[in-house]
């Protein structure tokens, strides 16, 4: 059981540390823009971060159901129910997708913090020497943007290899150990074995 729930805190971890370093920041540029009620994005973005893990993890636990939300609109349109926390095979992507759901808000508010410390003498300079949107934000926004990304993706590592409340919320380490992490493992053997 040990050696899989390593293997499971892994797969956690190279999976989450990744998407939660890249799509806070696009996320992050795209709600950076000066267009009209883009403060109502930020704030619905951001609202995950004050949920607690605990009501996260129960509401998740019921839109993944048998019969839940997520099921009911697959089966709207036809397609047979998922068994998100009942397949050994899916439910640790299922804890992953509320983490990164969890953190995503989060990571975008230290990235706009960096982003609106760029001067944006830098953005018309580009503008003048042709360059366009997606050029302007790789020779510019991404490498005056290292410092967070190396700072996020640090947090998000660390929050990654201890997971607990999602595992223990949503799934109980099962089905078959499949969702169960190092920290889970931990709290097992120390607390409920001992």
């Amino acid at each position: 059981v040990f050696w899989e729930t390593l293997k499971n805190t892994f797969l956690y971890l190279i999976i989450v540390v990744p998407v939660l370093v890249f799509a806070p920041l696009t996320l992050a540029i795209l709600v950076n823009q000066k267009l009209r009620g883009m403060n109502g994005f930020r704030t619905a973005y951001y609202v995950p971060v004050v949920i607690s893990m605990v009501v996260a993890g129960i509401a998740w636990k019921w839109l993944y159901a048998e019969n839940g939300f997520l099921n009911q609109l697959l089966n709207a349109i036809s397609i047979p129910p998922i068994p998100w926390l009942t397949s050994p095979n899916i439910t640790l992507f299922s804890v992953m997708a509320v983490t990164i759901w969890k953190g995503l808000g989060y990571y975008m508010v230290i990235y706009l913090a960096g982003l609106q410390s760029i001067p944006l003498e830098l953005y018309e300079a580009a503008s003048i020497d042709g360059s366009d949107g997606f050029k302007k934000h790789w020779d510019i926004t991404l490498p005056l943007m290292k410092p967070y990304m190396v700072l996020v993706g640090v947090i998000s590592a660390i929050s990654s290899t201890k997971v607990f409340e999602e595992v223990y919320i949503m799934t109980q380490g099962g089905p078959r150990n499949s969702s169960k992490t190092i920290v889970y493992y931990l709290y097992e053997r120390a607390f409920q074995q001992l």
